[in-house]
């Protein structure tokens, strides 16, 4: 009883079995009906969404790539904007402007001379005339009031060394005019200021009076006992002949007239002109740098052998302008004035001769 219940049981287990399988199944295809739906759906979801999400890593990264270039364009033009600020900073232009001209007017203060006032040019003109005076004219009171002995030749070599020496201490002060005739003579050929001329010339005056007055002072011993000695009386007729040529210059009467004399000196001052305008012309390669004042100096000498013994070889109305006012206030009076107009005259007359001569002539 039990087996056939048994088998009963087995046998209705294996029709459930049998029925329930199709079930299964059926319900296995159903589901892999959906499955293939839903992956679909999906997949047809998964690349929307992969492009949605592409999308907007495209945007987002566009938006990046985008920013970034902007980013870059405003960082390059801020910094082009303010390497422009910089280059164009008002107060860096005002440095590197103040630096460029301090360092131009370092650059002017070492090649370009301070100007000279003309209140110095004289100073200097009045002291390089008393040079001159001073050593020259006292070689002659030397030789003519104390007996040395010197001669013509050693007076006219001091004289011109004196003048050399005067250049020198004065050239690059007041351009050693260091005489009348020669500062009228560089203004008409030169372009020397005409309203500087009268202040040089009375400088110069000035000097050889100054100088003069001290010759004067330490002579004066002397002048009086060559005056016992030759039997002149001062002041009087023919008592120039005390003075003459170691203060103010008179015209040796036995061998030239007064037009003669004027002539001379004329003649003897064109010569010194025409030589200190060629020993100064910058155009001229012979000279050596420097040396203009030593060949000007030789001249000087040179001319002084020649016309020493005729006129006493002014060439410089100041040379005689200066210690003619000194005899004239020692004593001389009226004889003070002998031969005036030969030593200012001539040499004016002569230095514009000269001077015309070398621009004219030598000049290209």
């Amino acid at each position: 009883m039990l087996s056939t219940k048994l088998v009963s049981a087995i046998l209705l287990l294996s029709l459930a079995s049998a029925v329930r399988a199709p079930v299964l199944a059926d319900e296995a295809d159903a589901k892999v009906d959906k499955t293939p739906v839903a992956s679909s759906d999906e997949l047809d979801k998964t690349p929307v969404a992969a492009a949605d999400g592409a999308d907007k890593i495209s945007e987002a990264g566009s938006d990046v790539v985008d920013k970034t270039p902007a980013a870059g364009a405003d960082v390059m033009g801020k910094t082009i904007v303010e390497g422009a600020d910089v280059v164009n900073n008002t107060e860096g232009a005002d440095v590197v402007k103040k630096a460029s001209t301090k360092k131009e007017v370092q650059a002017e203060d070492v090649t370009a001379p301070a100007v000279i006032s003309l209140g110095m040019r004289c100073l200097a003109e009045m002291l390089g005339v008393g040079v001159i005076v001073s050593l020259g004219c006292g070689a002659v009171c030397a030789d003519k009031y104390l007996g040395a002995g010197t001669g013509l030749g050693h007076v006219a070599w001091v004289f011109g060394l004196a003048v050399a020496l005067a250049i020198y201490a004065t050239a690059d002060t007041s351009g050693a005019h260091l005489n009348p005739a020669v500062t009228i003579a560089l203004a008409v050929y030169k372009g020397f200021p005409s309203y500087e001329v009268l202040p040089y010339i009375g400088a110069q005056i000035l000097g050889a009076f100054l100088a003069a007055a001290v010759n004067f002072a330490i002579m004066s011993g002397a002048i009086v006992a060559h005056e016992e000695d030759q039997k002149i009386s001062r002041g009087e007729e023919g008592s120039e002949a005390s003075f003459a040529g170691a203060f103010a210059m008179v015209p040796n009467a036995k061998y030239v007239s007064t037009a003669g004399a004027t002539a001379v000196e004329a003649w003897l001052t064109g010569v010194l002109v025409f030589i200190i305008f060629a020993a100064t012309d910058s155009a001229q390669k012979t000279m050596p740098a420097g040396e203009a004042p030593v060949w000007i100096g030789a001249a000087v000498a040179c001319l002084v052998t020649v016309g020493g013994p005729l006129t006493c070889c002014g060439m410089n109305p100041a040379r005689d302008l200066g210690p003619r006012l000194v005899v004239g206030i020692a004593g001389w009076g009226q004889a003070s004035l002998t031969g005036a107009a030969v030593y200012t005259l001539g040499p004016i007359a002569g230095a514009l001769l000269g001077g015309g001569a070398y621009q004219y002539l030598i000049v290209k």
